[in-house]
């Protein structure tokens, strides 16, 4: 993010990097972040299905639909959310590190269907 700073009768934008966000509670969902912006479901979906549990995910899109390379996986169960988080600690796509942490809320799918 930019900040707008002033000093010695000078004044200039300058970029700090990324905003971290403190990661909260366990959920049963996961968000990945800083994943390129050319991943596409398939990829994505392929690294999440390795994961006991992954029911659903969601790409974030910038206006125009083209991805902003944040996405949100969910799982059946707060347990699976945990354990795919911890797995793909470490995680990098392309040349990017991608940044995994539980999501801010709870998914209720409903019940399971057998």
């Amino acid at each position: 993010y930019q900040r707008r700073v002033h000093g010695l009768g000078v004044s200039g934008n300058v970029t700090l990097g990324k905003r971290r966000v403190k990661e909260g509670r366990p959920t049963n969902g996961i968000g990945l972040f800083n994943m390129p912006y050319t991943t596409t479901a398939e990829e994505f979906t392929a690294i999440l299905n390795e994961h006991p549990g992954f029911s659903n995910y969601k790409f974030v899109t910038f206006p125009d639909g083209s991805f902003k390379g944040i996405a949100f996986a969910y799982f059946d169960t707060v347990e699976n959310a945990s354990a795919a988080r911890d797995a793909l600690q470490g995680l990098v796509i392309g040349t990017q590190n991608v940044d995994v942490k539980f999501a801010a809320r709870m998914v209720d799918f409903g019940p399971a269907s057998i």
